[in-house]
């Protein structure tokens, strides 16, 4: 899938997925922009929305934000932007040479966001809102979903909208708050989408703490990589106590290109780096003559023996072929054998 000029067939993309993580603080989400930036994410990662669009009044919030918030409206409506701000937003991001990417949660949202992002995300609890998710195919941008809470047939009936499977990719996601423990993770899952949707961009949305399952995934085959990305990590409100701060970011951008580095081809051969290996013979055996051997001898097993360096004409693997051959001339102890001395 193409992300702007990015190709993750060749490099694995990054999203700093912000998420709330702002708290509504303008300057704030600028200045995580410029952090994101900093930390080498290819994207940084909004969430666009109005509350009255998203949810009924009478929701209460998380139990941990009740002090703040009468309802969960009023917690969502504390987090949103103006359209100015939001276009700001847009111009900081590209000034600071990052992709902007928002979810957009309503249709509103979604007009104010589409001129300024290469592609759509559509975060797990909009993977059963159809009538948004056709909206934003119609765009023609890729669109990136996150499958937490779904279903395998949920997810093959919204893969079903897409005429062109290269439109999408599936990030496998599990939604645990305040993070997901690890032995429900389920990194596995990555493997499976990509069994079950072979034409598909399959990536990670990580909701654990700390980056090593992002690294696990990215070592599974995630082509995408959704890390929440933080100011503050030691906050326990929202996604913060799965997130990331600049540094620790920054640390799994350049370890998440380490790994892809590592990855290569589905195949096995020798490489390059082995074959000047090779060259020295250090590591790999040849045969030679474990006594002094007289011409006309029958060779026995006790008459060779497997030496380094393995740069001589004689493997061990042909041990078998050398066995029975006569000489035609004397060879001394440790004498690397030779085919054209054997009959």
């Amino acid at each position: 899938m193409k992300i702007g000029p990015y190709d993750t067939d060749k490099e694995v993309f990054v999203i700093a997925e912000t998420g709330p993580a702002h708290d509504g603080n303008f300057l704030r989400a600028k200045q995580m922009i410029q952090d994101a930036a900093e930390a080498g994410a290819h994207a940084i990662k909004f969430q666009t929305y109005k509350g009255e669009k998203l949810i009924t009044d009478e929701v209460l919030p998380l139990p941990h934000m009740r002090h703040l918030f009468k309802t969960q409206r009023d917690r969502f409506q504390s987090l949103e932007f103006s359209k100015e701000q939001w276009l700001e937003l847009i111009k900081y991001a590209k000034a600071q040479g990052i992709i902007f990417l928002s979810s957009c949660w309503d249709e509103d949202s979604l007009e104010l966001i589409d001129p300024h992002v290469p592609a759509h995300k559509i975060g797990s609890g909009d993977l059963t809102n159809i009538p948004l998710i056709r909206k934003i195919i119609a765009k023609g941008k890729p669109v990136i979903i996150s499958t937490a809470m779904a279903s395998t047939d949920e997810i093959k009936k919204v893969a079903a909208e897409f005429k062109n499977p290269a439109q999408l990719a599936l990030l496998h996601c599990v939604a645990g708050y305040p993070g997901t423990p690890d032995n429900q993770n389920n990194l596995k899952s990555i493997m499976y989408l990509q069994k079950q949707f072979p034409q598909i961009t399959i990536g990670y949305s990580d909701h654990t703490p700390g980056p090593l399952a992002s690294l696990t995934a990215t070592a599974m085959g995630a082509r995408i990589i959704e890390k929440h990305f933080t100011y503050n990590m030691n906050l326990k409100h929202g996604d913060h106590p799965h997130s990331l701060d600049k540094q620790s970011f920054a640390k799994l951008v350049a370890d998440i290109k380490r790994v892809n580095d590592m990855l290569g081809e589905e195949k096995k051969e020798i490489l390059p780096i082995e074959r000047e290996t090779n060259k020295i013979g250090f590591l790999r055996r040849s045969l030679f003559a474990a006594r002094e051997i007289k011409a006309g001898a029958k060779l026995t097993e006790k008459d060779i023996i497997a030496l380094r360096p393995g740069d001589k004409e004689i493997s061990p693997l042909d041990w078998d072929r050398v066995i029975g051959k006569k000489l035609k001339r004397d060879y001394k102890q440790e004498e690397p054998l030779s085919w054209k001395d054997l009959e």
